[in-house]
């Protein structure tokens, strides 16, 4: 991996809970990091509760190793939001890089 290919900045966000004076819950992003990382469209399955497999588009994004991200946050990446669908991989114990793999949330952009 060469530091060049870290070309498209991403930001990681995590969701906050608030409720409001009626006490409806609403929920916010806020940017924890603003990251670059490279950006690769791969394709992905998921074995249905039927027995039958979806093909879904799968971002893989390579970012300098940050512990503190999770699969519960999300990647705002081109105007749009990105779903964090597993933990990040580490290349290896070492690595200074780590993999994200999200899928686009249809209706969410960036906030």
């Amino acid at each position: 991996m060469n530091a060049g290919d870290l070309r498209h900045p991403i930001a990681v966000q995590s969701k906050t809970v608030t409720k409001n004076a009626n006490g409806v819950k609403t929920h916010t992003w806020k940017t924890l990091y603003t990251l670059w990382a490279k950006v690769e469209d791969v394709l992905g399955s998921e074995m249905l509760a039927d027995g039958t497999t979806r093909t879904e588009q799968v971002t893989k994004l390579t970012v300098r190793t940050n512990k503190n991200i999770t699969s519960a946050m999300r990647v705002l990446y081109d105007g749009k939001a990105y779903e964090i669908i597993r933990p990040p991989d580490m290349l290896d114990h070492k690595s200074a890089y780590m993999i994200l793999r999200a899928r686009l949330v249809e209706g969410e952009g960036g906030q």
